[in-house]
């Protein structure tokens, strides 16, 4: 099975770069010509700095940006050394169900097509099938939802991976909240780690969420077409076939407003 999806992702991805010659190269782009998108204080947990050994810190006091709607000290941990983090050099825990917490940013264009992004893994210490929840609202309802798996089974702290999830929304106000609750109940101690939060304007041909559209949103949606995600699916028919890769070439050249 894994070879036969081989060489289907191979063979569209030739034909891909045979239709467009701009792909065949990686590194040439089509930028998206955007302008300014808010974004999150602190998007990656760098401050406070981890204290003494800067491995952990089980007790943390704040979080600059953000506002903290649990006990911060029972309910979550900042981490340094401890593994890797996805950007720069810390992360967030959610050590415990419903703990939560979220930011107000302002700045959206109202109608203007977003997706807040962001990176989770699960503590590699117990093997757990974690789930994050993330809203986004304005000042009168939930805007989009989503909820997400971070799993740390197979991963050990040399190993640990960290997968982005995106929730995409249009802007209803100029102002939007985004909210994170860990919506798991396997227990305290160990949880989801969150990183690199971000906001983007949408785009369905970026399928990297950097707002840059080059080859390696062709190699991302590759990989979604042979998962069948729903993503990949351009034609909206519930198929994955031809069609869908037409329907992407079609809107990567078109580019993004």
């Amino acid at each position: 099975m894994e070879f036969l999806r081989y060489r289907l992702s191979a063979s569209v991805c030739l034909l891909i770069c045979w239709i467009h010659p701009a792909l065949g190269v990686a590194g040439d782009d089509i930028g998206l010509g955007r302008g300014a998108t808010p974004q999150f204080v602190n998007h990656s947990f760098e401050t406070p700095l981890v204290p003494g050994n800067g491995v952990w810190w089980s007790s943390p006091t704040e979080f600059p940006g953000w506002n903290v709607l649990t006990d911060i000290a029972t309910t979550f941990n900042l981490h340094g050394s401890i593994w890797a983090s996805q950007d720069e050099n810390q992360h967030i825990e959610f050590d415990n169900s419903g703990a939560t917490l979220e930011q107000t940013l302002t700045g959206f264009d109202v109608g203007t097509e977003y997706a807040v992004v962001f990176g989770l893994t699960g503590n590699p210490d117990r093997e757990r099938v974690y789930r994050v929840r993330c809203d986004v609202l304005d000042s009168v309802a939930v805007v989009a939802s989503g909820e997400f798996e971070a799993s740390s089974i197979g991963s050990t702290r040399p190993t640990i991976m960290w997968k982005d999830h995106a929730v995409e929304f249009a802007a209803t106000e100029s102002s939007l909240t985004i909210r994170f609750t860990r919506t798991d109940t396997t227990g305290s101690g160990y949880g989801p780690d969150m990183d690199n939060v971000r906001m983007v304007r949408s785009c369905d041909a970026d399928f990297t969420y950097d707002e840059v559209l080059d080859v390696f949103d062709v190699f991302a949606f590759l990989d979604a077409y042979a998962a069948h995600d729903p993503r990949a699916d351009f034609t909206g028919e519930g198929i994955f076939d031809i069609f869908d890769v037409f329907g992407f070439l079609d809107t990567f050249a078109t580019g993004c407003p």
